[in-house]
């Protein structure tokens, strides 16, 4: 609730794994949580995986607030650019701009 309570930002993007105790309490105030994943046998199973512990642990609401989408290759940084633009106007930018869009 700090988090939010301190900032004018409508959307937020959080690295999960830095806030991993946390997790649960940050999904809850969401209204939609993307969650990105990719195509391969492992990460598909952690998937589930965590589905299945949201429904068996009584957070089936949770569970419902999550869309899987799938990201795109990160670009390769221009030289004379950072890692983070490269990232906000490449691809990935581009697909988060059309996840708040529609």
């Amino acid at each position: 609730n700090t988090l939010l309570k301190n900032t004018m930002y409508e959307v937020l993007v959080i690295d999960m794994d830095r806030f991993a105790d946390e997790a649960s309490d940050i999904m809850e105030i969401c209204s939609i949580v993307y969650m990105p994943v990719l195509d391969n046998y492992i990460d598909k199973i952690k998937v589930q995986n965590f589905l299945d512990y949201l429904n068996s642990s009584g957070r089936e609401r949770m569970a419902e607030k999550i869309v899987q989408i799938k990201t795109p290759e990160p670009d390769i940084v221009p030289k004379g650019s950072s890692y983070i633009d490269a990232l906000m106007y490449g691809a990935m930018g581009d697909m988060i701009r059309d996840l708040k869009e529609g």
